[in-house]
């Protein structure tokens, strides 16, 4: 058996006071590791290996509060309308 692990980051806001503001959209690459395992493991499918292979893909999102907002987010009014 082959065991793959690959971190998913899917946000890093972590430092977010050192980090500066025009790099801000970069904090989504901390999720290529887990990426990475999810492309192996689709093509490890068709490839139909002779051995056993599994894929650990830990996910979260490092931002400071359930209420924060990442850069590119889309901000809906009460009315319906998009900001």
């Amino acid at each position: 058996m082959l065991a793959l692990v690959g971190k998913a980051v899917t946000f890093d806001t972590g430092g977010i006071s050192i980090k500066p503001a025009a790099d801000m959209d970069k904090m989504k690459f901390d999720m290529s590791g887990g990426a990475a395992m999810i492309a192996t493991m689709k093509a490890l499918s068709k490839l139909k290996p002779a051995i056993k292979v599994i894929a650990v893909v830990p996910s979260t999102e490092n931002m400071p509060g359930g209420r924060a907002q990442k850069p590119g987010d889309v901000q809906v009014s009460m009315s319906g309308k998009n900001h």
